[in-house]
């Protein structure tokens, strides 16, 4: 039996925040299924502070990257489905967190306690869906306001682990971050 986990994106995803788990969590038998807010191939990024000395970057600068195709709408999303949810970074959760099926999808799997990671930007997804109150989090540091304004603590980490949620800051903890939200799924569907 193929268990599947459901990876939401849109325009802007971060693409080592997006391709990394879409073929590492294959590896150990989890099927990623990628939806967004329609069916289609949307646009990756790239975020990188530039190594040019010679010409400072304060913030993050974005390139285009390679496309990611999302073949099922969140609209049309069971969830009941999906042993898991991986909200990942980049621009994207800044605009795709007002989608109302979204909302309603990752509070399904906060609700039955699925396993869930969020690395990045991927924690605006599950602020906006409410499900952050009381909980601990790591994520990129320009989003720990994002944690604590919506109830959150926010702990610099390159992985956290709260009871279901598992968090990184960015792409550059994947490792880490993947080998307990792989631990997580082989625990929930071991039930």
């Amino acid at each position: 039996m193929t268990y599947k986990v459901l990876m939401p994106i849109g325009d802007a995803t971060e693409v080592m925040d997006t391709l990394y788990p879409y073929f590492r969590l294959p590896e150990d038998g989890f099927e990623v299924v990628v939806a967004g807010p329609e069916a289609r191939k949307y646009h990756g990024v790239m975020h990188e502070i530039p190594p040019d000395a010679s010409i400072p970057w304060d913030i993050t600068r974005e390139q285009p990257a390679y496309h990611i195709q999302a073949t099922v709408a969140f609209r049309d999303v069971n969830p009941a489905d999906y042993v898991g949810l991986f909200l990942s970074g980049g621009r994207a959760p800044e605009y795709i967190r007002y989608d109302q099926h979204l909302l309603k999808l990752t509070q399904h799997f906060f609700n039955e306690k699925k396993p869930i990671c969020s690395v990045c930007h991927g924690v605006e997804i599950a602020a906006a869906a409410g499900c952050i109150s009381g909980r601990t989090l790591t994520s990129v540091a320009k989003c720990a306001l994002d944690i604590t304004s919506f109830g959150g603590k926010y702990v610099n980490a390159a992985v956290h682990v709260d009871d279901n949620l598992i968090s990184g800051r960015t792409w550059h903890d994947n490792t880490p971050m993947m080998r307990e939200f792989v631990r997580a799924l082989k625990e929930y569907v071991a039930r």
